[in-house]
């Protein structure tokens, strides 16, 4: 499983040439953003005043130790390297954000499996027209 997760670390670095990996592992999401200043400023505000806001999913544990779950993270119908986060949220949305991640929500209710499965599989599909 290392070798395995090490081969597709070093894949994930050829995809993405010139990505300065220290910067975006000593970075949240907003300063990640590369568009608009006045988007960058809003999410980071959202991304300050969220935990604040909302009281913790209870659902989210349950999901992340489905194993299935994991089946369309660790084999996605891409050559990209994507990381997929489950983040607490009132309405289903996937997002992409560039270069490499993924955000689907859970609203704080029971987990449709199913569903989220083909949620988490349309993002994914939806990265194919950035690259």
């Amino acid at each position: 499983m290392l070798t395995e997760q090490e081969q597709l670390y070093q894949k994930a670095i050829a995809d993405y040439q010139g990505l300065d990996l220290n910067f975006v592992k000593e970075n949240e999401p907003p300063q990640l953003w590369q568009g608009s200043t006045q988007i960058k400023e809003a999410l980071t505000q959202l991304w300050n005043d969220y935990p604040s806001i909302k009281d913790p999913n209870k659902f989210v544990d349950s999901i992340l130790l489905t194993p299935k779950m994991w089946d369309v993270e660790t084999n996605p119908p891409t050559d990209k390297y994507l990381q997929i986060y489950l983040v607490d949220y009132p309405y289903e949305v996937e997002i992409f954000i560039e270069p490499i991640f993924i955000i689907v929500t859970l609203p704080n209710s029971p987990v449709d499996q199913g569903k989220l499965d083909q949620r988490m599989f349309k993002a994914i599909q939806a990265t194919q027209t950035f690259t």
